[in-house]
C-alpha cells in the first residue's frame, strides 16, 4: 500500500480484518471509527462500519476512519482516508485521496557520463563537501552524516517554524517557489510532478530551477539537501551551461524508480550553504 512515510498511525489488511499500526507513535488505539465516502468526498453512509471482517463486505471504496488514543493521559485522534479496490489496500492519505500519477523510471547511466561544462574548482570542492560530507539531512532523528552539519545549534531548534527565519530565507533564494518547487507522497505517485516540470526528458532542460522530490525527513529542504547528497554522491547528475548560468542536473532513486530530479543553478546551491553557515560566529 502506498502511504505517507510520516503519518501517525498505518491501516493494514489482516486476514479479512483492519489493523491499525503505530507507524511514527508509539500509542495504544483506544476505538476506530470509519465511514464510507464517495467519489466527491461526501459521506455515503453515516453508519460506522466494523473493522472486524471489514474486508468481506468492503472490496471496493474510498473510506474515513478516525483513530482514538490516549498520549500522556489526553484523549487524541488522528484521521486518514485510505481505498480499498479490488478487497486490497492500495493508498493511506491525510486528504482526501486522488488516484496515484505512477511512478518514473530512471535515465540510463549513459546520460551521467558527460558534464556540458565544468564548475570552478573551488566552488565544486565546496558543494561537494557539504552536501555530501556535512549535509544537515535528518530523517527519523538519525543524522545521513557523522559529520552533519547541525542546523539547529545555530538557528535554533524552531528555526523551521519560525515566521521569517531559515525556511523564509531559503525560499526567497528560488523565483516562482509555489510553481517550481513540488513535492510528492511517494516513488509510485512521482509521474505528474516530474512531467509538469518538464523533467521527464533531459533534452528539455533549461537555465530554470526545478525541483520535485519524494518527501522523506518531512521537511522540504531538508529532503531536498538529502536528494542532492544521494545524486551527487552516486554520480547522478550533469552541469550545463545557458547564458552564463551554470546548472546542475540531479536525480536520485531507489531502485529503478525516481525519487528526485531537479535542475538548480550553482550560484543557489552555493547561497543555500551561504545561507545555512551565516549564523556561525
Amino acid at each position: 500500500m502506498d502511504y505517507d512515510k510520516n503519518c501517525n498511525f498505518v491501516v493494514k489488511k489482516e486476514n479479512n480484518d483492519l489493523k491499525v499500526l503505530n507507524n511514527k507513535l508509539n500509542e495504544k488505539v483506544d476505538k476506530l471509527e470509519i465511514i464510507k465516502v464517495g467519489a466527491d468526498n461526501k459521506i455515503q453512509n453515516k453508519t460506522l462500519i466494523s473493522e472486524n471482517n471489514f474486508f468481506s463486505k468492503n472490496s471496493e471504496g474510498i473510506f474515513f476512519i478516525k483513530i482514538h488514543y490516549k498520549k500522556e493521559g489526553k484523549s487524541k485522534n488522528n484521521t486518514y482516508f485510505f481505498k480499498v479496490q479490488n478487497g486490497k489496500l492500495v493508498l493511506q492519505r491525510s486528504s482526501f485521496p486522488k488516484d496515484l500519477s505512477g511512478s518514473t523510471k530512471t535515465f540510463p547511466e549513459n546520460k551521467f557520463k558527460e558534464n556540458k561544462c565544468e564548475i570552478e574548482p573551488d566552488d565544486y570542492f565546496k558543494i561537494l563537501r557539504f552536501y555530501i560530507i556535512e549535509n544537515p539531512s535528518i530523517k527519523d532523528k538519525e543524522p545521513i552524516s557523522a559529520k552533519f552539519y547541525d542546523i539547529k545549534n545555530y538557528w535554533g531548534v524552531d528555526c523551521w517554524q519560525k515566521r521569517g527565519g531559515l525556511k523564509q530565507e531559503l525560499i526567497d533564494t528560488v523565483d516562482d517557489y509555489e510553481h517550481c518547487v513540488r513535492k510528492f507522497n511517494s516513488v509510485n505517485d512521482s509521474k505528474k510532478s516530474i512531467t509538469a516540470l518538464g523533467l521527464d526528458d533531459m533534452e528539455l532542460i533549461n537555465d530554470k530551477i526545478k525541483i520535485t522530490f519524494e518527501d522523506v525527513c518531512n521537511n522540504i529542504f531538508l529532503s531536498i539537501f538529502r536528494h542532492i547528497r544521494n545524486g551527487l554522491a552516486h554520480g547522478r547528475f550533469c552541469i550545463y551551461e545557458f547564458v552564463n548560468t551554470q546548472i546542475i542536473f540531479i536525480e536520485d532513486r531507489k531502485g529503478e524508480n525516481v525519487t528526485a530530479r531537479m535542475t538548480i543553478p550553482i550560484s543557489i546551491l552555493l547561497k543555500w550553504i551561504d545561507i545555512l553557515k551565516s549564523k556561525e560566529a
